[in-house]
């Protein structure tokens, strides 16, 4: 099996995480981020150098995430009654970094909203990535791929 990684900020290749993930699913019956944090305690294991393990900048982190999931999962509901998320994270101006924005104020910015647009096509994207095999999906995916 050939593996590659979507995007490219991890220091190891990723046939050689691809291998050594069937090595732990052998060995513990699961790939778990449990397993693999506590394996790359080793500073010799190939994925060491990918974990912040200074606790102070760490700890920093793990609230930064903690803070995402806040926003990610603060919805609204629209007026058909369904219930949207109230920020997303986009760029609103060319050349601008993306930041956390609410919904309304996306949906009137032309250029935001065609970023939006651009992101629900890649997500859509990895969903059928990951999905295609399911042929109970197939009606789905291939309405998507319209």
């Amino acid at each position: 099996m050939n593996y590659e990684f979507t995007i490219s900020k991890f220091p190891a290749k990723a046939n050689d995480v691809g291998k050594y993930f069937e090595k732990l699913h052998e060995e513990y019956g699961e790939i778990s981020p449990e397993i693999i944090v506590e394996k790359a305690r080793d500073k010799n294991n190939l994925l060491h150098n990918y974990f912040e393990w200074d606790d102070t900048k760490a700890a920093h982190k793990y609230r930064l995430e903690q803070a995402k999931e806040i926003i990610r999962c603060l919805v609204v509901q629209n007026d058909g009654g369904e219930k949207i998320r109230a920020v997303v994270s986009v760029s609103i101006n060319y050349n601008e970094k993306r930041s956390y924005q609410p919904l309304k104020l996306v949906l009137n910015n032309d250029y935001a909203k065609t970023m939006l647009l651009e992101q629900a096509r890649r997500d859509a994207q990895i969903f059928i990535a990951k999905y295609r095999t399911l042929t109970e999906l197939s009606g789905v995916i291939l309405r998507w791929r319209k």
